[in-house]
């Protein structure tokens, strides 16, 4: 399920594999250039907590990071600092 890149950025950049599973289980999917993006923004996440669907401290872990899969492969994970620019069609 992850490749090798993604399981040395997960490493460096101390994101776990449970706050990875929250993102794929109730993150936004953006589609990019042949991959899916998952990430949760800050509205939606205000939603999951009254719903007791996530916990306070594992909303703080999630919110700010990204998920790039590609099929059932996760490629990249990170930490969101800027919008991801949308491709045009």
């Amino acid at each position: 399920m992850y490749s090798t890149h993604a399981e040395i950025r997960m490493q460096q950049r101390a994101i776990s594999p449970s706050t990875i599973e929250v993102l794929l289980d109730f993150g936004e999917v953006e589609f990019h250039h042949g991959c899916e993006i998952f990430s949760l923004r800050k509205s939606l996440c205000k939603k999951l907590v009254p719903l007791k669907l996530i916990s306070k401290s594992l909303l703080e872990k999630v919110t700010g990071i990204y998920v790039v899969m590609k099929g059932d492969r996760i490629i990249t994970v990170g930490h969101r600092y800027r919008r991801f620019k949308r491709s045009r069609k």
